[in-house]
């Protein structure tokens, strides 16, 4: 017991810019799961949520087409599991313009999934915060190899807060 407390230790103390890394980045994952369970969707979500289901589904990018596709489709990979209704877009009126079909086909996907709105809500933003982390890590190990490994924990630092 006595040795593998010293390897531990050991461990700990020859990686422990990593592990405070570590421990910011846990801290971070938390508080972002915590804000995201607390909040409702934002104005762009109203949308884009419906828009990352349908794009994953159909395999159609023409719902929404401004934004990039990366995000709306990590936001939509959830989606997948939960298994939402979706309105068809052939059902919603013809003679609508294209940015009145986007929002009539986003008020039938929430109003068809009422009851799953906190899940659909909460599951589409996990993607974002794991991507958050990544982007975290990128920022310390390219600190670490320009600037040392103390400047590396200070951006993390300064990226988290």
């Amino acid at each position: 017991m006595g040795r593998a407390f010293q390897a531990a230790r050991r461990t700990l103390y020859t990686y422990k810019v990593e592990v405070l890394c570590s421990a910011i980045l846990l801290v971070m994952a938390l508080n972002l799961v915590a804000t995201t369970a607390s909040k409702s969707i934002t104005a762009d979500e109203l949308v884009l949520i419906p828009a990352a289901y349908y794009n994953l589904v159909t395999d159609d990018f023409q719902l929404v087409r401004e934004h990039p596709p990366a995000c709306k489709l990590l936001a939509g990979i959830p989606l997948l599991f939960l298994q939402p209704e979706e309105p068809q877009p052939d059902t919603l009126g013809p003679t609508l313009t294209r940015g009145d079909r986007e929002w009539q086909y986003a008020i039938r996907f929430w109003l068809d999934n009422r009851t799953r709105f906190e899940a659909i809500s909460f599951w589409s933003r996990v993607p974002m915060i794991a991507l958050t982390i990544g982007l975290a890590l990128l920022t310390f190990i390219f600190a670490r190899d320009m600037f040392g490994s103390r400047a590396a924990l200070f951006a993390v630092a300064l990226f988290a807060l």
